[in-house]
């Protein structure tokens, strides 16, 4: 199924209503979480995402094997009192950034430790179009050329080619933990980070 330029996006498993709505894009979760830190009003609606990345920010994985990790992690999420809305993977063609949301509210620099302002990043992020050729970048606080990758984020983000995301996920244990994610590398034949973002 085609979604927007540059994203291809397979298997969909919801384990609330048939016709739950799709992950939307990165650069659309951000501008909205963008829109209601800037406006002052506490929005009564949020969503909440674990998202699956591959540790080499340029690795992908076979069709197949993303759709068994897709299908692993709505598992995770099928007990009597669990509850996930949506989980599917994307594709990107470049690298794109993976975000926390309105999780992220500090970035340090790994040059000089000096505190990064997140609207240049932000801005940097969106003049980029999202997604990377070279995840290089010069520093706003001390000048020095370093990978957007190594900054130091309050709460994680990743950059990649290809993302596993459920959202909305309820469960005693929220997040995945060693095992889980351990099995999902194993399905997909690559190490994975996990990002916990909210919007």
């Amino acid at each position: 199924m085609a979604c927007a330029a540059g994203v291809d996006r397979l298997t969909t498993y919801g384990t609330g209503s048939a016709h739950a709505p799709s992950v939307s894009t990165a650069a659309a979760r951000r501008a909205s979480a963008r829109r209601a830190a800037g406006s002052g009003i506490l929005s009564t609606v949020s969503d909440g995402y674990i998202r699956l990345i591959p540790a080499d920010p340029t690795w992908q994985p076979t069709p197949e094997a993303a759709a068994a990790a897709v299908a692993y992690v709505a598992r995770l999420f099928s007990g009597p009192t669990d509850d996930v809305e949506h989980v599917d993977h994307e594709f990107y063609d470049r690298v794109t950034l993976i975000d926390a949301g309105e999780n992220t509210t500090r970035i340090t620099c790994s040059r000089c430790e000096g505190d990064i302002d997140l609207e240049w990043f932000y801005d940097l992020i969106e003049e980029s179009g999202e997604s990377f050729d070279n995840l290089d970048a010069r520093a706003p606080c001390c000048g020095a050329v370093v990978s957007l990758d190594t900054l130091r984020y309050d709460w994680p983000v990743g950059f990649a080619r290809f993302e596993v995301s459920a959202m909305n996920p309820t469960r005693a244990k929220y997040e995945l933990d060693a095992q889980e994610l351990a099995d999902v590398a194993a399905l997909l034949g690559h190490p994975v980070t996990q990002i916990l973002a909210h919007y």
